[in-house]
């Protein structure tokens, strides 16, 4: 989460390009889904890029407001955008592909298919990164309250995944 934290404060407004390739590569080492936030990168330049911002005149059709927004596109600031964003992203990305095959044999592994939890037989079924785990992953994420014991103790995890004391 705080990679994702330090990827959007990167992206907005498209002012750290570097940064926010960077930061994606390393949040995409700890969950492969992150890698789509890249679209909100690409969004960002691109709104960056339009020279005068966006027309908001109500008066003009969206189709007009769509090829005014294209006619003022800095087409050599977005291209340039999008390479300091994608320079140090595959240069994480590749080091992380060798590191996945020096420990698996296979650069696109990420030791996924070696869990062994209770689910195993539903990511099976479904793979790892279905759209059937997305009510319970909102649930968790969304109403989960942290439990802390009344008597102190490690950390644990629970079966989510989260810690508590």
């Amino acid at each position: 989460m705080i990679l994702g934290a330090i990827f959007v404060l990167c992206a907005l407004d498209a002012r750290h390009p570097v940064g926010a390739g960077a930061v994606l590569g390393l949040a995409y080492m700890t969950r492969p889904t992150m890698a789509m936030m890249g679209v909100v990168f690409a969004l960002e330049a691109f709104r960056a890029s339009v020279k005068g911002g966006f027309s908001e005149a109500s008066d003009t059709s969206r189709w007009r407001r769509a090829v005014e927004t294209v006619r003022n596109l800095q087409w050599k600031k977005l291209i340039r955008l999008w390479a300091l964003f994608l320079l140090p992203l595959i240069s994480v990305l590749s080091i992380y592909l060798w590191y996945n095959r020096a420990r698996f044999g296979n650069p696109f592994e990420f030791g996924h298919t070696f869990l062994t939890v209770a689910w195993r037989d539903r990511i099976n079924k479904w793979g790892l990164f279905s759209y059937h785990y997305l009510a319970r992953k909102s649930r968790i994420v969304l109403t989960s309250l942290p439990f802390v014991p009344v008597t102190p103790q490690q950390f644990r995890s629970t079966d989510m995944g989260l810690l508590y004391g």
